[in-house]
């Protein structure tokens, strides 16, 4: 039951990949066969701190790609994220190619006939690049956001305009590969599993039942909200995620079905969090969205999160 739990967690971690973290963790699973799942902590408990400057417990502010740095401490995976544009994008990937690396690359989605962006709106996206056709002249790349098993091409000529940024494989350690059992390291800055870290979830929580409540007016007010706002304000006190996973984990051990079950609505719950995520960006991008569906997932969030929450506080020692 345990690991049973912990795999929920992880599946949970993997529903808050952006598209540069599926990007990063397609490769590593489709060519190395790791599983670098958590390198999505980045969205779940980054709390910048701008005195000491850590990101975490042993992550400063002053690296450069705070994931290719989780990539080499927690994977042994020695990854490079290098900004270049323009010819030197270009070089960089056909030198990688040449040594048989697949390259994540960085680019204007408006160029990429896998997004749902292309040749209609301006937003970053990334993809694999794993091919050069020296007959046709074209890149072949995959694009995990949307569907790996499918293959593309693009002209180096497109890439080179829009390209901002490549991301290489340099050297893996067969040896190293976090464990489960270190999970609680990821969870966020403030979670480590002592005494007083586990009340601090508990506070987080508490704080976060009286923010939800206090903007049920919102809701149910009596002007017609406005979507996007609401979505804003919601999500900005939503940062929940890692007390709620540091608590399904303490109390796992002891009772295993009731966390179960949590875990399992936990889980539920970020897929909801991704779906209301893509409505968001496609109303950012002026896309057609049913404004009440969406309406209806934000209500289906918050009320699950609040049962989350209120079952944790039971469970209390």
């Amino acid at each position: 039951m345990e690991e049973k739990i912990k795999n929920k967690i992880l599946k949970s971690f993997k529903s808050s990949l952006d598209c540069y973290q599926i990007a990063l963790y397609s490769m590593c699973k489709r060519k190395y066969n790791k599983s670098v799942i958590l390198i999505s902590a980045i969205n779940w408990g980054m709390n910048c701190n701008q005195d000491t400057g850590v990101l975490w417990k042993d992550i400063r502010i002053t690296e450069s790609d705070p994931i290719t740095y989780i990539l080499k401490e927690w994977y042994g995976i020695d990854a490079m994220r290098h900004s270049l544009a323009g010819k030197a994008a270009i070089e960089k990937i056909h030198q990688g190619l040449a040594n048989q690396q697949e390259l994540v690359i960085q680019m204007d989605g408006f160029d990429c006939s896998s997004n749902t962006a292309y040749q209609k709106h301006h937003l970053p996206h990334s993809l694999i690049i794993y091919n050069y056709s020296q007959e046709e002249n074209v890149f072949q790349y995959y694009d995990p956001f949307y569907d790996e098993n499918l293959n593309y091409e693009i002209s180096p000529e497109v890439v080179e305009k829009s390209i901002y940024a490549v991301t290489e494989i340099r050297n893996m350690s067969e040896e190293k590969t976090l464990a489960l059992s270190d999970i609680y390291t990821v969870l966020s800055h403030s979670y480590g599993g002592t005494i007083e870290e586990i009340e601090q979830c508990y506070r987080n929580i508490k704080k976060r039942l009286e923010q939800i409540k206090e903007i049920d007016d919102l809701f149910y007010g009596e002007e017609e909200p406005d979507l996007s706002d609401l979505i804003l304000k919601f999500k900005n006190i939503s940062n929940i995620r890692c007390a709620i996973s540091g608590l399904l984990l303490t109390y796992g051990y002891s009772e295993n079905e009731d966390m179960f079950n949590l875990a399992e609505a936990f889980y539920e719950l970020s897929k909801i969090w991704k779906t209301i995520n893509v409505r968001f960006m496609q109303m950012n991008l002026k896309h057609s969205v049913d404004y009440i569906k969406v309406f209806e997932k934000l209500e289906e969030a918050k009320q699950l999160e609040i049962s989350i929450m209120e079952e944790l506080l039971k469970h209390k020692k």
